[in-house]
This record gives structure tokens, C-alpha cells and sequence, in this order.
């Protein structure tokens, strides 16, 4: 077989140059201090230990960007229409912040085989360097059907971003009637702060003419927060630790052992701004926040009470166990409800939805968002593993035993449809492992 060079005449030779979208430094520097103190108090009715511990954070970032502007007139351009030069102009933005992290654990011992716990902390997620990274390209947009002109911009990131924080509380309880067995339960609450989605706010730009022009620039910011709240219950046991089993099973059977869990999630979120608009703006305007939080439909009305992305409200998994001598194997089940993917992606948004406001009935120029989700789905997955001695052993490990065919699906006011359809497949690893 013989390639034909005409064939790949539009093949670009992929090489560096100085156009800046393909320029991106960024740098962060972190310093962090931790203490913590341990105590115990035995002499109590029920026994308590714990620890607190206090951590603090010097966090400082500097992103190293540009502003651009392409002028693209014409002899058709209007003449009374600001004209802007060619701009490439860097960025250095800096920010520094410092974050306090409390933390408190406690375990209340009610008896041998029954406890208590409780943990309270604060935990910060920093923004990724794909956030930081400020590179903004400004337009100039002239309709010439209804001769107006709007300017627009975008930033792909934003070095003054706050990292997101959350308030954690869980209060556990915990029993465990015979060794090899547990019974758990867990209540659960988180209080996040800060939740970065993208948001427009607006900067001056000065035109050849020396005119101040208003653009509007969409890029990421802490515009919003979540409540997260939960429970989890959970048990594990073997058979041989079952009483009415003792004395009955033989002895390769005293092994086989299960293990499930369920949890339940209720979480929100919310804008620190909340917008109180029954219908959807034109285009992504400012006031039209809730877009890219709940999204829009294509009727020009806003959806409402979407959860929080990537969270499923319902999960559960059931593992049946095996563990004797050098042998062990788990087969698993995990199941979840559908999950939230966005409220505003790529391919599932526009700016011709038909607008919902009785004042601009008809209008056909709404920022219109969907939101996508992945459906409930199931998956078994088994791996078992053996111990030739102490130092060497294999093990091999099958996903998706059941080949699920994983479902994406859009909301909209005129169903739920189907988008797109994943089909993972199986996999197989196997490995060996040496310990010296």
C-alpha cells in the first residue's frame, strides 16, 4: 500500500509557534503548618478518645496569559462602528490566599464491640491549573440585519479563583458482634462554599478612537454553594461467624462471606446571587446566571431544582467473598440512580430558544442549556488472587462481567431523550507481584 501525498493536503505539521492560545504558564507554590494533639478519657462511664488537629495553608499562584483582539473589518463594516486595533497584550495576575483547616475526631466506646464516632472538618479542593490560566479573546459581534453591535468575551480561566471549601460533619455508629462481622450506619452533612461554574462579568476596552467599550466576558468564578447530606448503612459478615451456622458448614466453606452497602444522598446547590427570573434572558447574559447552574430549555423556560452534578441520589453494592488459606476471590455488584452530568455542555446548548417572556413573545434568540444525565446502571466485576508463599502471588481481575451498555440522555419540556449510548466493554487484567 502506497500513500498519496495529495490525500493529505490539509494535514498541518503540528509545531510550536507563537500564536498564545498554545502558550500557558501557570505556578504554585504551597507552605502548610500541622498540629495536632491526641487525648483520651478512660475514667468516663462510656470512654472517649479523639484528636484535634489545626492545619493552615500558604497557597500563591501567578498565571502568565494574554488578551487578544482579531479585528476583522471589511469595506462592508459600517463606518460609524468603533474600530479596535490588533491586540495581543500579555497577562500577569497573581493571588495569594491563606486557608485555616480545623478537625475534630471522637470515638465514644459503649462496649467491646460497639462505638460511636463523630468527625467534624474543614477540607479546600484548590482550582486546577485548566481554571487558572487566563487567556481572554475578545469579539466584536455587528449584527447587520438589525444593525447592532455587542460586545462579547471569553476567559478560560481565572487566577483570583477561590478554592472550594467544604464543612464536613459525620456521626457513625458501629457494632461488631463477632470478629469478622460489622453492622454500620452513618449519618452525613457537608456545607461546600464557592462552587466554581462559569459566570460573566465585564471590563473596559478602549477603541482606536480612545471610547471606553463594555465587554461582556464569560469565564469561571465562585459564583455558587452546595448542601450535601446523607446516610449510609453497611454490613459484613462470614458464615462460619453466623451462630446458627457453627458446627455446620465444612471447612472449605467457612471461607464464603458477603458484604453490602447503601447510601442515600439529598444534595442542592445555589448561586450566591440568586436570580429571580421565571423566564430565560437572550443569549448568556449577565442576568442570565441561572443558565449554566440549571440550565434553560428550548421553550425559553428555566428547569428548576436540578442536583448536584456527578452525585447519584441512590448507590449500592453487594460483594460476595472468599478467603481461605492462599486463596481469595470477590465478586461484585455496584448499582447507582442517574446521575447529573451538566446543565450546560457542549452540544446541548444554543442561543435560538423560543422566549417564554409574554413581552418578547416569539422572540427566537433565548440562551438555551440541557441538561445531560448518565442513567442508573449496574455492573459486576470479579478478581480473585493467590499467594504462592509470603513474597510471591497473582491475581486476576474481569470488569464489566455483565458488558453494560452505559445510557446519556437530555431534558427537555418535550421528554427525557436519549443522546448518546457507551458501550465500555470487558476487561481483563492479570499480575504477578514479588515482595523482597
Amino acid at each position: 500500500m502506497t500513500c498519496n501525498p495529495a490525500d493529505y493536503k490539509n494535514f498541518q505539521e503540528l509545531v510550536y509557534n507563537d500564536d498564545p492560545s498554545k502558550t500557558s504558564t501557570h505556578s504554585e507554590q504551597t507552605d502548610a503548618v500541622y498540629t495536632t494533639l491526641r487525648f483520651g478519657f478512660d475514667d468516663l462511664k462510656f470512654p472517649i478518645e479523639g484528636n484535634a488537629g489545626l492545619r493552615v495553608v500558604l497557597t500563591r499562584d501567578i498565571s502568565h496569559g494574554y488578551t487578544i483582539f482579531e479585528s476583522k473589518y471589511s469595506a462592508t463594516t459600517p463606518p460609524d462602528l468603533p474600530r479596535f486595533d490588533q491586540l495581543t497584550q500579555p497577562i500577569d495576575v497573581q493571588n495569594q490566599f491563606v486557608k485555616v483547616l480545623p478537625s475534630l475526631n471522637l470515638k465514644m466506646n459503649f462496649t467491646d464491640r460497639l462505638q460511636a464516632r463523630l468527625a467534624m472538618a474543614q477540607s479546600m479542593n484548590r482550582p486546577g491549573f485548566n481554571q487558572l490560566g487566563e487567556y481572554i479573546k475578545l469579539q466584536q459581534n455587528y449584527d447587520f440585519d438589525k444593525k447592532t453591535v455587542t460586545y462579547t468575551g471569553n476567559n478560560t480561566g481565572n487566577v483570583k479563583l477561590k478554592p472550594i471549601t467544604a464543612n464536613s460533619f459525620d456521626l457513625a455508629l458501629e457494632w461488631y458482634p463477632r470478629d469478622g462481622q460489622s453492622l454500620t450506619a452513618t449519618a452525613f452533612h457537608k456545607d461546600v462554599k464557592d462552587v466554581i461554574m462559569n459566570s460573566v462579568y465585564t471590563r473596559a476596552y478602549n477603541s482606536t478612537g480612545g471610547n471606553p467599550q463594555t465587554f461582556a466576558i464569560t469565564g469561571p468564578d465562585n459564583v455558587g454553594k452546595a448542601k450535601v447530606s446523607g446516610l449510609e448503612v453497611a454490613g459484613m459478615t462470614y458464615l462460619d461467624k453466623l451462630a446458627f451456622l457453627d458446627g455446620v458448614l465444612p471447612e472449605w466453606a467457612k471461607g464464603i462471606g458477603v458484604s453490602a452497602n447503601y447510601t442515600y444522598i439529598n444534595a442542592k446547590q445555589s448561586l450566591y446571587k440568586q436570580i429571580d427570573n421565571p423566564y430565560c434572558d437572550a443569549g448568556n447574559a449577565a442576568t442570565n446566571g441561572g443558565l449554566h447552574l440549571f440550565g434553560c430549555d428550548t421553550n425559553g423556560l428555566p428547569f428548576k431544582d436540578l442536583p448536584l452534578p456527578y452525585m447519584a441520589k441512590n448507590a449500592y453494592n453487594f460483594v460476595l467473598m472468599y478467603d481461605r488459606g492462599p486463596f481469595s476471590a470477590r465478586l461484585a455488584y455496584n448499582w447507582h440512580s442517574r446521575i447529573l452530568q451538566s446543565a450546560d455542555a457542549n452540544g446541548t446548548r444554543g442561543t435560538d430558544a423560543t422566549s417564554a417572556d409574554p413581552t418578547r413573545a416569539g422572540a427566537q434568540d433565548v440562551g438555551w442549556g440541557l441538561p445531560t444525565w448518565q442513567e442508573a446502571f449496574g455492573q459486576w466485576d470479579a478478581g480473585m488472587n493467590y499467594r504462592f508463599s509470603d513474597g510471591f502471588g497473582v491475581s486476576l481481575n474481569v470488569t464489566n462481567l455483565n458488558n453494560v451498555i452505559v445510557r446519556q440522555t437530555q431534558q427537555q419540556h418535550i421528554g427525557t431523550m436519549g443522546r448518546a449510548w457507551f458501550y465500555p466493554g470487558r476487561s481483563y487484567s492479570m499480575s504477578a507481584r514479588y515482595e523482597f
